[in-house]
């Protein structure tokens, strides 16, 4: 997280708080959704100020290419409230499209917002249920890549904007992505506090139900350190180390995907394989793997 960004109670647990200055704000792995067509993200937020663009996210390459979902696109007046218009964009050098609605958004008060596509099909939901549908948005996280390049999206933001835009003011909590459109019925088991108490507090971009998310949120592997079993499903996990890291002491730290670390320390590896232990309060989802702070490796729990 950049430097103001901080920790503070989530709808469920721990969520991060953004002040809303330059510095605050959440950055994820580079190709986060390159692989993605149909998906699925949804996140609690809870906004201490609202302002024109605030994004709660921001995937993209820059101006012309990106994908976002805002709190306030504008304010229009209806029926004599005035009201926040939610949208999730998208644009791939050309034209941007979007899906939209009109909402009362309120201060100081957790709300779940959730985008889905499937094929050309994208829905808006707010607290669970659906607030639009453009059936002709076309462009997938999977075409956003520059040209030239198969890295996918490089600028990958919560709370911040590609643009020149206000920064947002609030708390981001429980924000997963999955690799497929979920339906009416799941939106809304996510959109209501009940649904999140039965399953605790998942902190950070995880699976539901079984469901594991976007599957490019890192690489399984690191110049060809290689974690597996991966998913793990028991208490611990191995290493398959390149030779210039083995017989020596090496530093683990694993973290979530918004840099809370849920564990670190020092380990040594008799032979090319390194067991790690998980030692903290880990849930099913995803998270990453640090060796001496080089790039990290995907990590899935599945327990």
């Amino acid at each position: 997280m950049a430097a103001t960004a901080t920790r503070a109670t989530g709808q469920d647990g721990t969520s991060i708080k953004l002040d809303g200055t330059s510095t605050s704000y959440a950055t994820l792995p580079t190709g986060i959704v390159k692989t993605l067509s149909d998906f699925t993200v949804s996140s609690w937020v809870r906004m201490d100020a609202l302002s024109n663009w605030m994004r709660v996210f921001d995937f993209g390459n820059s101006t012309a290419q990106y994908m976002f979902l805002t709190v306030q696109q504008g304010t229009p007046t209806v029926n004599g409230v005035k009201l926040s218009t939610v949208r999730y964009a998208a644009k791939n050098g050309g034209t941007e499209l979007n899906v939209s609605a009109n909402f009362a958004f309120p201060l100081d008060t957790w709300t779940h917002l959730a985008v889905t596509q499937s094929g050309n099909t994208a829905k808006l939901y707010i607290n669970g249920t659906l607030a639009a549908t453009n059936t002709n948005l076309n462009i997938k996280p999977s075409q956003l890549t520059a040209s030239g390049t198969t890295t996918g999206t490089t600028l990958n933001y919560l709370g911040k904007s590609q643009f020149n835009d206000p920064l947002f003011k609030g708390s981001i909590d429980e924000f997963k992505i999955y690799s497929r459109a979920l339906s009416d019925t799941e939106i809304a088991n996510e959109g209501t506090s009940a649904g999140f108490s039965q399953s605790g507090n998942l902190s950070g971009i995880q699976s539901r139900s079984g469901i594991i998310p976007a599957q490019a949120l890192a690489p399984e592997s690191s110049s060809s350190n290689i974690i597996y079993p991966n998913p793990v499903k028991e208490q611990s996990f191995k290493v398959r180390l390149t030779p210039n890291l083995r017989d020596q002491t090496i530093k683990v730290t694993v973290r979530d995907v918004v840099g809370r670390i849920m564990q670190s320390g020092s380990h040594r590896a008799a032979d090319r394989d390194l067991q790690v232990g998980l030692s903290g309060n880990y849930r099913l989802g995803v998270y990453f793997v640090y060796l001496n702070n080089l790039t990290p490796i995907r990590l899935i729990v599945d327990k």
